[in-house]
C-alpha cells in the first residue's frame, strides 16, 4: 500500500522508530507503533474505513496504554487508506475526541496536517506571500473577496451557512463601495 509507505518512510525522516509489539494489543489488531521522544504514532492500515470499528480500536489502544501506565494525551492513530471518502466522514473520524486523536491518511499531503509530521515551508509569512502572487489578483474584485477571506479566517474554517450568508454579504458591500 502506497499510504503506508509514505507513512513509514515520513516517520523514519522524522527520527521516529518502529516498536516492537509482540503479545500486545497492538499486535493483535495489526497495528504499528512508532515511538520519538515525546509522540506514539499508532499506524491503523484499513481497506474499508468503519467508523466503528475505528473508534473501537481507538478505544483499545488506548485502554492498554493507561494500563502501561504510558500518557496517552501524546498518542496520535493515524488511519492509512486508498479508500476515498466524503469529506464529512474524515471530518467526523478526526473531530471524534474519544479516546485518541485520529488522522485520516490517504496521500501525502495528509500527513502535513500533522503538526510534527509537517514538511510544509515553516515561514507562514513567506508561505502566504507566496500564494497571493501565484493566485490570480489582477481582478480588483478577486482581490476583495481574498482580503476578505483571509481577514475573517476564511482560508483556514470552514463556514457554516449562516457565516457564508454573511461573508456574501460583506463582499457585495464592498463591491458596491468601490
Amino acid at each position: 500500500m502506497e499510504v503506508l509507505n509514505l507513512i513509514h518512510n515520513r516517520l523514519e525522516n522524522k527520527s521516529f522508530s518502529l516498536v516492537s509489539t509482540d503479545n500486545s494489543i497492538i499486535s493483535e489488531l495489526g497495528l504499528s507503533l512508532y515511538q520519538h521522544s515525546i509522540y506514539k504514532v499508532i499506524v491503523f492500515k484499513t481497506e474499508h474505513i468503519d467508523l466503528e470499528r475505528v473508534k473501537t480500536v481507538a478505544f483499545r489502544v488506548r485502554n492498554f496504554f493507561l494500563s502501561q501506565d504510558y500518557n496517552v494525551w501524546n498518542t496520535y492513530l493515524l488511519i492509512c487508506s486508498n479508500e476515498e471518502l466524503e469529506k464529512g466522514m474524515v471530518y467526523e473520524i478526526e473531530r471524534d475526541t474519544a479516546a485518541l486523536r485520529k488522522y485520516v491518511i490517504r496521500n501525502e499531503s495528509d500527513l502535513n496536517r500533522i503538526p510534527f509530521l509537517d514538511e510544509v515551508t515553516q515561514n507562514n509569512e513567506s508561505a502566504i506571500f507566496d500564494e497571493e502572487q501565484n493566485i490570480h489578483l489582477k481582478n480588483k474584485y478577486v482581490q476583495l473577496v481574498y482580503s476578505h477571506l483571509k481577514s475573517t479566517e476564511g482560508r483556514d474554517k470552514p463556514f457554516g451557512n449562516g457565516e457564508i450568508v454573511q461573508v456574501v454579504n460583506n463582499i457585495l458591500s464592498l463591491v458596491e463601495k468601490t
